[in-house]
């Protein structure tokens, strides 16, 4: 079997996260981009963290945050908005 996927090093992002909603996808100047969002941070403690890092300048980029803190959730783009769904929620 050929294998097609390959390992590299990035740079680090800003906060390290267990359990976030991640998929890539195409920002609006036509560059993809690797979006994290949510997850847990330091003590398992949820984060309404978003960030996207872009291959092409190997950078971390913060987002908008979500407006409630999730972990082990999905999310979808629909229209240019996302759209973050289930999870583990808690309240602001």
């Amino acid at each position: 079997m050929k294998t097609l996927l390959k390992w590299i090093l990035v740079s680090a992002a800003f906060i390290m996260l267990a359990m976030p909603a991640c998929a890539t996808e195409q920002t609006a100047n036509t560059r993809e981009a690797i979006l994290v969002i949510g997850g847990a941070g330091e003590g398992m403690n949820f984060t309404n963290i978003a960030m996207a890092w872009v291959p092409e300048e190997d950078r971390w980029y913060r987002l908008t945050e979500m407006p409630t803190k999730r972990r082990a959730m999905a999310y979808s783009e629909y229209k240019g908005l996302l759209f973050v769904i289930g999870g583990w929620l808690v309240s602001p």
